[in-house]
């Protein structure tokens, strides 16, 4: 087992994990609510709605799915709606232009004491939508189509840090380990993909060291290896990416 499967934590616990792809908020904070041996289930957190329509915070206001006749002189340029902003808003705007998320103290304080940050609801990928028919209009709720709404996330102990710290320094070894296989030639990274799958294959199967060597012999003379690819099925396999045909490596 992984040495850091091992890592523990409570509930409630303020915890951070990585988003490494995204461009911005690549470490990302939440709250512990289970842990089972090899899942941490974390509630995503935000930052509560300020947005109001007819004075209600949009998080609960409810549609009223009368229709309303459209205005005289409507173009589709007319403006039927508009969002406005709770009475706190310059409270909380204040709250998040002092806003640290690595201070952990910071964040828990905002979740029990101020509410300025919340768990996450299916309300916060909702918006506001008018709907126009003959001549009238209303608004309603929608959610984004063939778009996940995740409220919380299951990950693997090692891939939740219990300091913002860890995460930040998981995030320079991924973006230089990403840097680095950037910066490859094609040959190199074809290469490394071959030397891995043969170490992988060598475990799997118990493979002899002599057979080890004479297989990555093999593959690596192979002309053109840029372009070649290696699998293991029922043994060593490969063949070059635009063939069909896959060939067994004999050892």
């Amino acid at each position: 087992m992984r040495e850091d499967y091992k890592k523990r934590f409570q509930k409630n616990d303020i915890v951070y994990f990585l988003k490494p792809r995204q461009e911005y908020d690549r470490i990302q904070y939440g709250i512990v609510d289970e842990q089972f041996s090899n899942a941490v289930c974390i509630d995503l957190l935000n930052w509560r709605e300020y947005r109001t329509i007819d004075g209600v915070r949009f998080d609960l206001w409810q549609p009223n799915y009368k229709p309303k006749k459209l205005p005289k002189g409507w173009t589709y340029n007319t403006k039927l709606w508009c969002f406005n902003q709770t009475e706190d808003f310059f409270v909380l705007e204040r709250a998040w232009d002092n806003f640290d998320v690595a201070n952990k103290e910071l964040i828990w304080k905002h979740f029990t004491q101020t509410g300025f940050i919340v768990k996450r609801t299916l309300a916060f990928y909702e918006r506001a939508e008018e709907v126009i028919e003959k001549g009238t209009w209303y608004l309603k709720k929608t959610l984004p189509s063939y778009t996940p709404c995740p409220t919380s996330i299951s990950l693997q102990p090692y891939e939740v840090y219990h300091e913002y710290e860890e995460a930040q320094r998981a995030l320079d070894e991924y973006d230089k380990e990403r840097d680095r296989i950037a910066n490859l030639s094609d040959k190199e990274w074809s290469i490394e993909q071959i030397r891995k799958t043969i170490e992988t294959w060598s475990v799997l199967y118990r493979v002899e060291p002599d057979d080890v060597l004479k297989a990555t012999n093999f593959l690596l003379s192979l002309k053109n290896i840029e372009d070649v690819e290696v699998r293991i099925f029922s043994g060593l396999q490969w063949k070059y990416w635009k063939n069909k045909k896959w060939n067994s490596v004999d050892v």
